[in-house]
């Protein structure tokens, strides 16, 4: 399983504001040793409202300015470094952005700042584990618990990390505790059902499954498992509509798409071979985008989006591209080529108005233009021409 961070940063907004009141007094920042709250200069306070305004006004707006909101919570950091909730509001902006070096950073120091922020913890261990590092993941979910020892969430991440290692008997041990504390709990549902179905109790295992998704009838992951265990059960039409309906869910979701894939194979029938994932996208869904930067610069294959030519009165035209820009992010998401924009500019609401990162003359620059084609015609450029 490879984890996906929880991208608290609205939730952890609000809390700010709740923290910080508005007022021009300082800020109290608990800690959980029960001494005295640190008091934060009320200038850090005020830049961390404003930062936190500006969030609200571009979530109305449908468009957030991520390089100006990390310089607003930069400014709260300024003028006081203890600022643990800017700290976290900027490692989020930097996973958003593809650092997560720079967003590992940015979490332990809000966690140094403030050991209460149970936030900072977990996506800090999502980072470690999605990085491989299986041992600094299970230190951070072990620190939620010694400080939230009924917290269920961290319980079931942890099971899955024992899954994952071969020791099921452990992960079923916190499987059930995570439910214990929180039966919605769904990972934990997760857990508990391929532990099961690992032991052939295909009964429990769908049963689990069935109720999970009652609860969350979204989750691909979740889908797929239902797949796997209808497949065991020898229901083939049944698990191949879960499969499906799991690539639906999360376009990116590489299991669904491999396994459709494979059925297409084995079928002969080259229509259904649209659901192959090249080896590029399983790289890339594998090792995140700025690993796979990496290994495109290291290739010498294009890195963004230059463009070549804007056509007259198109989107591109009425914003300003021009001729010689290079496009680096479309809606928030990184581009690498044409395929990555074009495919891009057809997810979401056609016509919402989304960012289109671009770089001129070196400078980093931002456009806004509505969701659909923009009207260029371009190629790949690498990073360091």
């Amino acid at each position: 399983m490879h984890a996906k961070s929880s991208l608290l940063l609205a939730v952890l907004f609000a809390a700010g504001c709740a923290t910080t009141g508005g007022g021009s007094g300082p800020v109290k920042v608990a800690r959980p040793d029960g001494k005295e709250a640190v008091q934060l200069s009320p200038r850090s306070e005020r830049r961390f409202a404003d930062a936190v305004r500006a969030y609200d006004d571009g979530l109305k707006l449908k468009v957030v300015d991520w390089d100006a909101l990390a310089r607003k919570f930069q400014a709260a950091i300024d003028e006081d470094e203890r600022h643990a909730e800017a700290h976290y509001n900027l490692g989020v902006i930097a996973e958003r952005r593809g650092k997560p070096d720079e967003a590992v950073g940015h979490y332990r120091r809000a966690i140094g700042h403030k050991p209460s922020l149970k936030q900072a913890y977990e996506n800090l261990a999502v980072l470690l584990e999605n990085s491989g590092d299986r041992a600094g993941a299970e230190e951070q979910y072990k620190l939620i618990l010694r400080a939230y020892p009924n917290d269920a969430g961290a319980r079931a991440r942890l099971a899955e990390l024992y899954l994952d290692a071969g020791d099921s008997e452990s992960a079923l041990q916190l499987g059930r505790e995570a439910l214990l504390r929180d039966p919605k709990n769904i990972t934990g549902h997760k857990v508990i059902a391929r532990v099961h179905l690992s032991r052939g109790e295909l009964a429990l295992a769908h049963l689990l499954a069935l109720r999970a998704i009652e609860m969350d009838d979204k989750d691909a992951e979740l889908t797929y498992l239902l797949g796997e265990i209808l497949e065991k059960q020898g229901k083939k039409e049944a698990a191949t509509a879960q499969f499906r309906r799991a690539s639906q869910l999360r376009a990116d979701y590489l299991p669904a798409r491999i396994r459709l894939a494979d059925e297409a194979m084995r079928s002969g029938d080259p229509s259904r071979m649209r659901n192959v994932p090249s080896v590029e996208e399983a790289l890339r869904a594998e090792i995140g985008d700025a690993e796979y930067e990496r290994y495109l610069q290291a290739t010498g294959r294009p890195t963004r989006v230059s463009v070549r030519t804007v056509l007259p009165s198109s989107p591109a035209d009425r914003v300003g591209l021009r001729p010689g820009d290079e496009i680096v992010a479309y809606g928030g998401k990184r581009v690498f080529d044409m395929d990555d924009l074009n495919r891009l500019t057809l997810e979401g609401q056609p016509g919402e108005t989304v960012v289109l990162e671009v770089l001129r003359d070196g400078q980093p620059m931002q456009l806004y233009v509505p969701r659909g084609p923009i009207g260029i015609s371009g190629g790949g450029r690498s990073r360091f021409p």
